[in-house]
């Protein structure tokens, strides 16, 4: 590639990689630092969802005020 065009496209493609690698190695970074590791087998949404729904079954609209009222004090970011 002695062109000036053929070395512009070269350029352009190595500058475009490595640019995706920087935001794949920036976003690694980040979810590692932030304890985001995706939803494992440990996930509390299942859990919610298996209480809640017992809850509902077994109490009806009442219980399950109270069950999401009690799920809602141990979640971070709750106003009560």
């Amino acid at each position: 590639m002695n062109t000036v065009y053929g070395k512009l496209v070269l350029w352009s493609v190595a500058t475009l990689v490595a640019g995706f690698l920087a935001v794949i190695g920036v976003n690694l970074i980040l979810t590692e630092h932030s304890g985001e590791h995706g939803k494992g087998p440990g996930s509390l949404d299942s859990l919610f969802l298996e209480q809640t729904v017992h809850a509902y079954l077994s109490g009806g609209p009442d219980r399950l005020k109270a069950e999401l009222a009690r799920i809602d004090q141990h979640l971070p970011g709750s106003t009560t």
